[in-house]
């Protein structure tokens, strides 16, 4: 007999209770018979039931929230009065409480509520009481004695939604504790998982143990078997293990080969370095930190992950990878778990089906969809067969449970089980052919509209929103994707902006592709899918962050429509447009080798709009400081909009070798070539491009110290700003003007004018100009001698050029530290910080450009740069390392103590 019932529960257990037990083994035994007493005696006094005990464990329910409030702190509190022996210490007792629905039965209770409870618990520390927003908003106000001190909104590994979590407090109990053990607390990107992870503990102690012997562990096996899913588990629940981070890097979307090494820059929030290859990027960010990457769906990149992986693994002492693959990297010293089918039961028994990881999975999706399952006579044997059927393995057992909410589980069965029957191909792998049938039978349960939405998702890489699925297939959505959700064909996630997406797992969208011709062409839905992402990346209408967020959001699905643009099949009038309007996003997110591998591609292929292509090209080699490529291509792209006799094109190529001279610090050359352009684009009316070359002009002046030319280019490229009706272009004009004003003494004007273009910058995030022009209200703080916000602003900017991998900004950062500390008369700690930056430049290759911060702690040090003084600090400045922001600045802070 089972019913439906709300209660609260408290979950328990001893933290560290392995290393007790092989302290002294007899000792711990009348431990926990003491441990277990207190236990059962508090729960029982405040109207609790201990349903199940697991070791050290307790698992309760009560009817009144507020009662296992009082029996968690009674527990705490007599526990504490204990005298334990020497041998193991006072036993520790971390206790979760959580308030939900849940099945009880006369000896258990099953539910998503105990999931939830013993998350909580395990993200707690010994002594610690911790409660979930349901179970303090059912209470509502505390018992007396007792305080609800929140905690914050948390992620709990294996839930879906994040938990507000409480700490319990009440007089006699412990206060302090370390952070909650929650993915929140260290550096990752694993994604929140829609459901409870089920079985597979064996595999996960095995993958523990493989990385006690190898630092390369690949989990092989194929499509549908789990993989990913315990993958992510395994970086979720060990999280706390590595302290640089546990990073996801998902392949399943990267078809091109070229994109491996920058899937992976992103993946953990770097961002090019123009000084270095990507790969160097990476080794550079891990350096000698515990990190744990793990390495998704790589059967198709196959020998360039293990080219990627054995470079990195020589270089990173402490990275681990964790592969997963239907086929072995084949690396000397690689340990490789094949993961096989959950475990079925061997009988038809109703005691099995909890033990049983395969039927038990299917339980758990069932009731999640709402089916009445293990009710009736005949269920287990039908959940049984079910699991059989289809082979133990978990994407098909999801989609068969699905069901379960519209069909009763023995029809469910005989249907199943019929159509597993026919049509065997014995040429095929039983698990492949299986899982294929599985997706098949469920296939042919759908109506015309849901079958057309299923195979039009085919074409979407990483997921799609309703309104790109409904572009596709030129017909409303919301109504087919909400049922192939509820069939479990379909996975929903949160979005960005709060718009859920909807994905495919990966052997479900191989199988709708290889169908997709069944009902459609496919060559118009990738046609249609071109179009739309197409759109997305030139709705030159919308504000720049908000389109640049769109296309992050699916930039898996912009990276396939670029792909198809460019296939000889394609219509070739598109794909140069959809390009140019990308290098806006890729130059914002300074991902300038991916720019350049599409740039070249869209060159070869293209016959209109080359010259643009080939502009854009040199100006993202100018980038990644390779000039002479850059300069050849632009001179390229010159002859060809001479021939043209294209005004604006002409104007925009010599701006783009001026910036390259610019930067080369051929300064002479760069002023001819700027006034080139400026020519070309006034006749061509285009007000954007004269502003920023007029902006250009002006910088260039001040840098050679024509201070009265810098003016009147200035004040030229106001006028030309005021039409424009920019805030970025005038927030920019503001920079300018604010150092030119600092470079004639007038620094109030400076701190004034840099302080207007932050607040703007701030309002368009565009964060090259956030750092810009914090840069100058730090400048300007030194000029003033305001120390004190002048390091308080510089160590921001490093900070935010770290971030960018902009190199003269950290190179400003670090000059503008030294000069702060000069301030005030810290001489070691300012040489100390003028060797780094100085080094740092020279190792970058920044030039010889002096700028004012760089030019102040000069003088303030003057006396002391010959003395032992600088010296003396070189040798601490081998452990800063601007990479490593935070670092740097906790030691410059100290650095003054120390010397």
């Amino acid at each position: 007999m089972t019913e439906s019932v709300t209660v609260t529960f408290l979950f328990s257990d001893i933290e560290g209770s392995s290393r007790m037990w092989e302290l002294d083994l007899a000792g711990m035994d009348a431990s926990l018979e003491l441990h277990d007493r207190v236990l059962k005696a508090a729960v029982e006094k405040w109207h609790g039931r201990t349903f199940k005990t697991m070791g050290d464990a307790f698992c309760c329910a009560f009817e009144d929230a507020a009662d296992a409030v009082h029996a968690a702190v009674e527990a705490q509190l007599e526990l504490a009065r204990q005298s334990w022996p020497e041998s193991i210490g006072p036993i520790r007792v971390r206790i979760g409480l959580n308030t939900g629905a849940a099945i009880r039965s006369e000896t258990d209770f099953v539910g998503p509520a105990l999931n939830r409870t013993a998350r909580v618990m395990s993200s707690g520390h010994g002594g610690q009481i911790l409660a979930s927003s349901a179970t303090v908003a059912v209470i509502g106000a505390p018992p007396d004695g007792i305080v609800f001190r929140d905690l914050g909104v948390k992620r709990l590994k294996d839930l879906e939604y994040p938990e507000r979590v409480f700490q319990v407090v009440a007089a006699g109990l412990s206060v302090s504790f370390p952070p909650l053990r929650t993915l929140d607390e260290h550096p990752n990107n694993l994604p929140t998982q829609l459901s409870s992870f089920v079985g597979r503990r064996a595999e996960l102690e095995r993958l523990r143990t493989a990385f006690t012997q190898s630092r390369v562990v690949t989990v092989a096996g194929p499509g549908g078997i789990g993989k990913t899913r315990l993958a992510v588990q395994f970086g979720s629940e060990n999280v706390h293990r590595f302290p640089g981070g546990v990073f996801l890097i998902e392949l399943a979307s990267v078809t091109n080969a070229a994109l491996l090494q920058h899937v992976v820059v992103a993946a953990l929030g770097l961002r090019e370095n123009a000084a270095e290859a990507p790969i160097d990027t990476i080794a550079r960010f891990i350096g000698e930190q515990s990190v744990l990457l793990i390495v998704d769906n790589s059967e198709h990149l196959l020998n360039d992950v293990a080219a990627m992986v054995k470079a990195l693994a020589l270089r990173c002492n402490a990275l681990m990878v964790l592969v997963t693959s239907r086929e072995p990297l084949h690396l000397t010293g690689e340990r490789v778990e094949r993961l096989a089918a959950l475990s079925l039961p061997d009988r038809i028994d109703a005691s099995e089906l909890e033990t049983s990881d395969g039927c038990k999975l299917f339980l758990e999706r069932a009731r999640a969809s709402g089916g009445a399952v293990a009710g009736a006579p005949g269920d287990v044997e039908a959940i049984v067969s079910i699991c059989r059927r289809l082979d133990g393995i978990p994407l098909a057992i999801e989609i068969a449970a699905s069901r379960t909410a519209t069909i009763p589980l023995r029809r469910l069965a005989e249907r199943l089980d019929a159509h597993l029957l026919v049509n065997r191909d014995p040429t095929v792998v039983e698990r492949h052919r299986t899982l294929a049938k599985a997706i098949d039978w469920s296939f042919e349960l759908l109506n015309d509209d849901e079958k057309r939405a299923f195979l039009a998702m085919s074409v979407f890489r990483g997921g799609c929103t309703v309104a790109a699925l409904a572009y596709v297939l030129d017909a409303d959505a919301d109504d087919t994707l909400e049922s192939l959700l509820d069939k479990s064909l379909l996975h929903e996630t949160p979005g960005g902006d709060g718009e859920p997406r909807y994905r495919f797992s990966d052997p479900t969208r191989e199988y709708a592709a290889g169908h997709c011709d069944t009902q459609f062409e496919a060559g118009h839905l990738e046609q249609r899918h071109c179009d739309y992402f197409s759109n997305v990346a030139g709705d030159a209408g919308g504000v720049a962050d908000d389109r640049f967020a769109r296309i992050a959001a699916d930039i898996d699905n912009v990276r396939a429509a670029l792909d198809w643009s460019l296939r000889p099949s394609a219509p070739q009038s598109g794909a140069s447009a959809f390009i140019l309007a990308m290098t806006s996003y890729w130059r914002a997110r300074s991902w300038f080798t991916e720019a350049r591998l599409w740039l070249e591609r869209a060159r070869k292929v293209s016959t209109r709009g080359s010259p643009e292509l080939t502009r854009q090209a040199a100006a993202f080699a100018a980038m990644q400081d390779d000039y002479n490529t850059a300069t050849s291509l632009a001179e390229e792209a010159l002859v060809a909009y001479k021939n043209a006799n294209d005004e604006l094109g002409v104007g925009k190529v010599q701006h783009t070798l001026g910036e390259i001279a610019h930067r080369q610090g051929r300064w002479e050359d760069a002023e001819h070539l700027y006034g080139e352009a400026l020519v070309h684009l006034r006749t061509a009316r285009h007000l954007l491009g004269t502003t920023t070359c007029l902006i250009n002009l002006g910088l260039l002046a001040r840098e050679r110290e024509d201070l009265q030319s810098a003016h009147s280019l200035l004040n030229e490229a106001a006028e030309f700003a005021a039409e424009l009706h920019s805030p970025n272009v005038s927030a920019q004009l503001l920079i300018e003007q604010g150092w030119l004003a600092l470079s004639e003494h007038r620094t109030e004007d400076g701190r004034r004018l840099f302080q207007e273009a932050l607040e703007e910058k701030l309002t368009q995030r565009d964060l090259h100009g956030i750092c810009q022009a914090r840069l100058g209200v730090a400048t300007a703080a030194l000029l003033d001698s305001d120390a004190a916000n002048a390091m308080a602003e510089f160590e921001t900017a490093l900070r935010e050029a770290h971030r960018l991998e902009a190199r003269s900004f950290v190179s400003d950062s670090l000059y503008g530290l030294a000069g702060a500390n000069a301030l005030q008369n810290q001489v070691k700690a300012s040489a100390a910080c003028y060797r780094l930056a100085r080094d740092f430049s020279v190792k970058m290759k920044i030039g010889n450009r002096r700028g004012l911060a760089q030019k102040l702690v000069e003088t303030y040090l003057a006396a002391d740069l010959g003395n032992g003084q600088f010296s003396g600090a070189a040798a601490l400045c081998a452990s800063f390392r601007y990479t490593d922001p935070e670092g740097a600045i906790s030691r410059m802070r100290s650095l003054r103590d120390y010397l």
